[in-house]
């Protein structure tokens, strides 16, 4: 999950009273205005400050989104003096004359803090799926605490479940979703493996009670075809060894590393690949084999059981494999591929046809019900293409944006020569009921460390997606 907040009146409260629009604007004129003393002076929101740091143990990503024009000059020793900087790196930051929305599909920030309503009303009406909190003004009960303003989906985190007791202790109950019932009334969620359900009134509790359960899921993929010869080293020599090491190799298997997600595909890669990868993120993984070529899927075991595999290939050297799986905590199934098509076609339906027909055969049963995700080079840039094998939907993320993620020969992750839409990851439409955000990632700071976004890697950028389903 990824988490925005604004500076001013919301990570720290030396503000004015809001003018009638709701906007607030720093007590510079109280303040010493001394540049290098300015973020000393500034009062820490302990509320916000303490969230944040929960947010980062549950490993949700922050982002900071303001139109503080001073901001790049305080940001660091604020953040350091409040314990944040190592939480919120400078990529993670958007400052001055910016439109918050945009920033806000940028980042792909799915809850904002913010203290401005009729900033708040803007993005509402902008970004309709985000869920959005209001920071309370100055002048006001509780100057600093936060409230909901806008929940499209009327479900997500209940940041107090803490405070509502117990009556009855089960292990590993996680409280954290919830669904609103009323007002200051949510109804909280819990793994559908358990079937209590507890009830807090305005955070008090009211009864237990079983309940036709309802749950939300977030998967994270990534799909990168990690390109043979850089991995390799045996072609790319010139971009790829530094003092008789591969450090194109080196340099994805690290960017890799520093990467989120819960399901990886990797195209190209190899089994000493794989087994080098593996040792530094420690998932459980699936391979195809055809000709030379081989495609991967990584995933956390730790999440997901792997219920059952098919293998096979489109043509020669172009292979993919096929998995089922199970959600540990929701007990939902997935069924992900990882593929690599070749050139020079365009009846990407009957490809995808011919991959679903196999791995039916296979006794992994697709239909149009199944909660279906397809990830890899497809080689062509698909988007706008029919896109309906066997009468299942499949949806292209990013379909309204061009995410150019092949070719670049000079092995540079942001060069700007990649002039292709190849890279792909497709859903049933039907069963995903909202996608997240979907990036290059090797060309974006939002999920990765910035350093990677120059070194020699692969000739392609890798594509990432969060998919959500509900249940």
């Amino acid at each position: 999950m990824k988490i925005a907040f604004d500076f001013d009146g919301v990570l720290h409260l030396s503000v004015d009273k809001p003018e009638t629009n709701g906007q607030v604007h720093p007590e510079w004129h109280k303040i010493n205005n001394e540049k290098n003393k300015l973020d000393q002076k500034l009062e820490p929101n302990q509320i916000i400050i303490d969230l944040i740091k929960y947010f980062h143990k549950k490993n949700y990503e922050i982002f900071i989104i303001s139109h503080n024009k001073k901001l790049k000059k305080i940001q660091d020793n604020f953040l350091k003096r409040v314990g944040l900087r190592d939480i919120i790196p400078d990529t993670n930051i958007a400052s001055g004359q910016i439109n918050k929305c945009n920033q806000i599909k940028l980042f792909c920030a799915d809850i904002l803090f913010d203290d401005s309503t009729n900033v708040l009303k803007d993005i509402k009406s902008e970004c309709p799926k985000t869920i959005l909190y209001r920071v309370k003004n100055k002048g006001e009960t509780n100057f600093g605490n936060y409230e909901i303003y806008y929940d499209p989906y009327k479900y997500g985190i209940d940041f107090d479940y803490n405070e509502c007791s117990d009556m009855k202790q089960k292990d590993n109950i996680d409280y954290e979703y919830y669904l609103k019932i009323g007002d200051n009334t949510w109804k909280h969620i819990i793994p559908t493996n358990y079937d209590i359900v507890k009830y807090c009134n305005n955070k008090n509790m009211e009864n237990i009670s079983k309940i036709q359960k309802s749950y939300q899921e977030q998967i994270n993929l990534i799909t990168y075809n990690v390109c043979w010869e850089a991995t390799s080293g045996k072609k790319f020599a010139t971009f790829c060894s530094n003092s008789g090491k591969n450090i194109c190799r080196e340099n994805i298997i690290n960017f890799i590393k520093d990467c989120k997600f819960d399901f990886l595909g990797i195209q190209e890669g190899d089994i000493s690949f794989f087994n080098d990868l593996n040792s530094k993120i420690n998932f459980n993984y699936k391979y195809s084999k055809s000709g030379p070529a081989y495609s991967g899927l990584f995933y956390n075991q730790n999440k997901f059981n792997n219920i059952k595999s098919v293998r096979s290939e489109i043509s020669n050297g172009r292979p993919w494999v096929a998995c089922k799986f199970s959600s540990i905590k929701t007990n939902n199934e997935y069924i992900i591929i990882s593929t690599h098509m070749p050139h020079g076609y365009t009846d990407i339906e009957n490809k995808l046809k011919t991959i679903i027909d196999e791995c039916n055969n296979g006794g992994i049963i697709i239909d149009e019900n199944t909660n279906l995700i397809i990830m890899g080079d497809f080689n062509l840039d698909i988007r706008g293409i029919n896109k309906k094998p066997n009468g299942i939907e499949l949806y292209a993320v990013n379909r309204k944006y061009n995410m150019k993620t092949c070719c670049s020969k000079k092995l540079i992750a942001n060069n700007g020569s990649h002039k292709n839409d190849f890279d792909h990851i497709l859903f049933n439409r039907k069963n995903f009921n909202h996608n997240g955000c979907a990036e290059s990632l090797n060309r974006s700071g939002n999920l990765i460390k910035s350093i990677y976004k120059k070194l020699p890697m692969s000739d392609h950028l890798a594509k990432a997606a969060t998919l959500e389903i509900k249940i």
